[in-house]
């Protein structure tokens, strides 16, 4: 969904973007991944307001990218309000933290993301852009959904340590740029 927004060069027009997102749909795909980071929530707004008629039947994933760690858990849920806002839902299936350059200690963000899916505001979460040693610490706390990291032909270094612990802990992997950003 990224493209649809920003990223690519020159956006299609909104009414374009929905008709291309409900088409993806009709066609076989039912899980979405958009981040808080795309345009600037505008992603998430395009992405809502095309799965709205449909929510129920599709998987949503978003992200959240922590700039500090600040009141880490009021940062976290505030942001996810937003993001459920914008997404038109009270909930996501799947609550990514988008790379991890502020350094916040993964157990902090997965008792946050425990708290989360107590409440009901997520079904799962994950780590985009992780390591292996990051991935360990923080599934000990609460277990994670999914990894998402880049991955095609050009980009395997994955390969070697982060998908093979996904597979030991039961933890699903989600390439991203599996094209190699149009290469």
């Amino acid at each position: 969904m990224y493209g649809l927004s920003h990223g690519y060069g020159a956006v299609p027009p909104k009414e374009e973007a929905i008709r291309l997102i409900r088409m993806a749909y009709e066609l076989g795909c039912n899980h979405f991944d958009t981040a808080e980071g795309y345009g600037a929530g505008a992603n998430e707004e395009l992405v809502g307001e095309a799965l709205a008629p449909i929510r129920h039947k599709v998987t949503i994933a978003t992200k959240l990218h922590l700039y500090s760690r600040e009141n880490l858990e009021r940062q976290i849920e505030e942001r996810l309000d937003a993001s459920l806002k914008r997404l038109r839902t009270d909930y996501v299936d799947l609550y990514y933290q988008h790379r991890n350059e502020a350094g916040v200690p993964p157990e902090e963000v997965a008792e946050i993301m425990g708290k989360l899916m107590q409440k009901g505001k997520i079904r799962g979460w994950g780590q985009s852009m992780t390591t292996v040693k990051e991935i360990r610490r923080a599934n000990a706390v609460t277990p994670i959904s999914a990894v998402q990291s880049e991955y095609s032909m050009m980009e395997r270094m994955f390969e070697k340590d982060v998908i093979p612990t996904c597979g030991e802990l039961g933890i699903g992997f989600v390439a991203f740029s599996p094209m190699a950003s149009g290469f």
